[in-house]
């Protein structure tokens, strides 16, 4: 029983890991063509974000670590 759960656990962690990545990506992608706006798609990609963002900074502020399993900031 312990060992099922150790591999449900385990096997979040890397869905997690990939929804993140996948953020990033996106983030990247769509947010890093824009000249105005680029707060209020911050604050819309952060909300819309199941893998959630530090409340301070805007999400290009951000990098995932997977060995950490949060954002980290870029100056870190």
């Amino acid at each position: 029983m312990m060992k099922r759960y150790r591999e449900d656990n385990k096997e979040d962690e890397i869905k997690t890991i990939y929804e993140a990545f996948f953020v990033f990506a996106g983030m990247w992608a769509y947010g890093a063509s824009l000249d105005e706006d680029k707060l209020s798609f911050s604050n819309q990609w952060k909300g819309m974000s199941k893998v959630k963002f530090p409340d301070v900074g805007q999400c290009f502020d951000f990098y995932y670590d997977p060995l950490q399993s949060n954002w980290v900031h870029w100056d870190e």
